[in-house]
């Protein structure tokens, strides 16, 4: 019983064997050799929209001329199994013949056929058919739209397709350039997150070479008090300047937020800390004559230094320099789709830059709220400069975007998307308080105080960044508009 189970199973085998292998072993139509004059075989595949590889139709579903029968031409399981449907067609090739301009047919196409044709075309359908076993693929139809460029050098005509889509953002020329809502809360940023930066960067200039270290108590909020105060005089002429150069009237209401746009928030947190310090009879308590101290400082010296950069500002005023007219009208702005508004830009550009950053900031936040001493400011201040970078690349990539669907109100747009970093680094403190052992009412209020105000230092900062960039970016890809 065994043998004959044996002798029956091998024959099956083998048949199974020879079943799938039958269709590699027979000679295709590329194996041929042909001569001049010999028919060479085409066969139409299938059809279907490009963006959706799997949804494909025979090709004869459309009202294509079509031969009288038409025959399918049989596959194998593996052509079956991968959507192939091959038939014959009416176009006669004969190898190395010329055919220019042949009528295949004649055929009036119903109401119903050019709908088809129609869908089609619209939604990018394409062909395939294969040549003596080479497929050839193309679309049944493209709507091209051709424009014209005339200068004195010529005329020019393109209809590029990826030419097109780069229209959008040159349709708003006319308003790009338009100043934005609210001049004086935009300027005053501009102006405190200038200061900011030029705080940073000396307080970096001084920690490098050795004149802030880690051991020396108090040298660091010392430094604060007196480069704060220093350069009020930038932030005055920052705000005052850029106001200016579109209008000399309100320019004052603009120096007068930068002085407090920082500085009061600041202010009004400090003295609930202090507050809470006192209550519990705290060291952090700041004592009445340092209080003192630091208010005369800020209103003898900050102050005046503040006023005198906003006269200088409106003094040295100049023109905005625009490449393009604005329109007296503003251009309607169409509603965007979820993913191009605010809050979607604000999350991209803050997420990838902070990613940057995550690991410096665990050390720096370990430094600062528990016991271990920072001594790398060069590795500090390298992980600052790569974040400028990444804020400043991002932020041009997100302005781009948005003038390519004709949102011509870029200005805050920028500064929100480059200072969104900071809400970021605002939500990564709560997350490493939760994970560290402090504890009590007292350090969670000065946790949390401080951070935010960090946190605020750096949104003004990097937003002011991101805008100077976005603006320089602008510029430019208008002002090559103009040239051309």
């Amino acid at each position: 019983m065994g043998n004959e189970a044996l002798q029956i199973s091998l024959p099956l085998v083998l048949l199974t064997i020879l079943t799938f292998s039958a269709p590699s072993a027979t000679a295709s139509a590329s194996d041929r050799r042909y001569n001049v004059g010999d028919h060479v075989p085409l066969f139409v595949n299938k059809v279907g929209p490009l963006n959706n590889p799997s949804e494909t139709y025979q090709y004869y579903d459309l009202p294509f001329c079509y031969p009288d029968p038409v025959i399918q031409k049989k596959e194998s399981i593996g052509e079956v199994l991968n959507g192939d449907r091959l038939a014959n067609t009416l176009y006669q090739l004969n190898f190395r013949q010329d055919k220019n301009g042949e009528r295949l047919c004649q055929k009036k196409l119903k109401v119903a056929e050019v709908a088809k044709f129609r869908d089609a075309i619209v939604n990018d359908f394409y062909f395939q058919m294969y040549y003596d076993d080479l497929p050839v693929w193309g679309f049944v139809g493209k709507v091209e739209d051709e424009s014209w460029t005339i200068s004195d050098k010529g005329t020019k005509c393109s209809n590029d397709e990826e030419e097109d889509k780069e229209v959008g953002w040159k349709y708003i020329h006319g308003d790009v350039f338009r100043y934005p809502s609210n001049m004086p809360l935009f300027c005053a940023v501009l102006g405190v997150g200038t200061q900011l930066l030029i705080m940073v960067c000396i307080l970096f200039f001084l920690a490098i070479f050795g004149v802030l270290y880690p051991y020396n108590r108090g040298a660091l909020f010392t430094s604060l008090v007196f480069i704060c105060t220093l350069t009020s005089i930038v932030a005055g002429y920052t705000a005052a300047a850029f106001h200016t150069q579109f209008s000399v009237i309100g320019w004052e209401r603009s120096v007068l937020l930068t002085a407090i746009l920082y500085l009061g928030p600041l202010f009004v947190i400090s003295s609930i800390l202090n507050t809470v310090a006192i209550s519990y009879g705290a060291t952090a308590a700041i004592p009445f004559g340092t209080l003192l101290a630091i208010l005369l400082i800020y209103a003898f010296l900050a102050i005046p230094l503040h006023a005198l950069g906003g006269v200088i500002g409106y003094c040295l005023r100049s023109e905005f320099q625009a490449p393009c007219a604005t329109k007296q009208f503003p251009r309607e702005i169409q509603r965007l789709a979820w993913y191009r508004r605010t809050h979607c830009q604000m999350f991209i550009g803050g997420l990838l830059p902070f990613s940057a950053i995550a690991l410096q900031l665990h050390h720096l936040y370990a430094s600062m709220w528990g016991y271990k001493i920072y001594t790398l400011p060069g590795i500090l201040f390298l992980t600052f400069i790569i974040l400028i970078i990444m804020t400043s690349i991002l932020t041009v990539g997100l302005t781009y975007i948005q003038l390519s669907v004709e949102d011509h109100e870029w200005w805050w747009r920028s500064v929100l998307s480059g200072g969104s970093t900071a809400i970021f680094m605002f939500a990564y403190s709560i997350y490493f308080y939760a994970r560290s052992n402090m504890t009590g009412f007292m350090q969670l209020s000065f946790f949390i105080g401080y951070n935010a105000c960090i946190c605020y230092a750096f949104f003004l900062m990097l937003g002011a960044i991101s805008f100077r960039v976005s603006l320089i970016f602008v510029r430019h890809i208008y002002g090559a508009v103009k040239s051309e």
